[in-house]
């Protein structure tokens, strides 16, 4: 870390221009949140630090449809990647590192996977369906309580091919090492959304399971659940 201080330390002036697209008629209820509609995002970016002649790039995007079953019952699909790049090992240093939150991409981590989390690509698909539970389970204190049923597909990496050396056998390391094909998880998602108030709490427990791609944690430790929560402010 000393190293890297001494030749890449002090002011660095940057130049950083981002294009972004952006198209949403998501229709929101004020329970349930996104009730139906579509969502697009595309955006590509760059930065050049002309003082150490470092230039590099990211793209990324983030889609999501909803369908409405009946009520507030809905169905949600969202695909999500990104992406940074540098024409020599000068702009990598420099480059983007996207760091993915796992409550709401991957719950088959727990929040502190940082390895596993961060890296300069990724790709995540999710599929979800909300459905109330209101006429079962009815508690004073909650406005509004529905279940969550879910599949989480996707990876972080660093690079396209599997490196030189690593076998699949060995998937149990982190994914750095390992092509975007390698850092694959898939995990079932059951899971409980409180609305109390203005705030959200989501409860989610994922279960992993071995596809033959990078081993999560809960996986090496024989761990069958992994415990997600979050607490918003409504929807965001």
């Amino acid at each position: 870390m000393s190293d890297w201080g001494r030749r890449n330390g002090g002011l660095n002036p940057q130049v950083g221009p981002t294009f972004r697209y952006g198209y949403d008629t998501i229709r929101y209820d004020q329970h349930t949140g996104p009730l139906s509609g579509n969502s697009l995002l595309l955006e590509i970016g760059g930065n050049w630090l002309p003082g150490r002649n470092a230039v590099n790039g990211f793209a990324r995007t983030d889609m999501a449809k909803f369908f409405q079953i009946a009520g507030r019952a809905n169905l949600s699909l969202r695909f999500a990647a990104g992406t940074s790049f540098a024409p020599n090992d000068t702009g990598k240093t420099w480059e983007r590192t996207w760091w993915l939150t796992a409550a709401d991409n991957l719950r088959g981590y727990y929040p502190l996977d940082l390895a596993y989390l961060i890296g300069q690509n990724y790709y995540v698909a999710n599929a979800e369906l909300q459905f109330p539970l209101e006429p079962l389970i009815h508690l004073a204190i909650f406005d509004y309580l529905e279940g969550v049923a879910a599949i989480d597909f996707g990876g972080v990496f660093n690079r396209l091919r599997t490196a030189a050396g690593a076998s699949v056998k060995d998937l149990g390391r982190a994914p750095s090492e390992f092509g975007a094909w390698d850092a694959r998880t898939l995990t079932a998602v059951l899971g409980l959304n409180v609305i109390f108030g203005p705030l959200l709490l989501r409860v989610h427990f994922g279960h992993p399971f071995d596809i033959g791609g990078v081993k999560t944690p809960a996986l090496q430790n024989g761990t069958s659940w992994v415990t997600n929560f979050t607490l918003r402010y409504f929807f965001f």
